[in-house]
């Protein structure tokens, strides 16, 4: 979640374009996955 504030704080990505927390195999780690929509023409 750390790294989710800081790329928030520089404009990267908005804290609300992160999905949920997701386990993994490891249970001492977890992710969470950018979700965009970008606009093509």
């Amino acid at each position: 979640m750390g790294v989710i504030c800081i790329l928030d704080q520089f404009g990267y990505a908005n804290i609300s374009d992160w999905s949920s927390l997701l386990h993994s195999p490891n249970p001492t780690e977890v992710s969470s996955i950018l979700i965009r929509t970008i606009s093509v023409q």
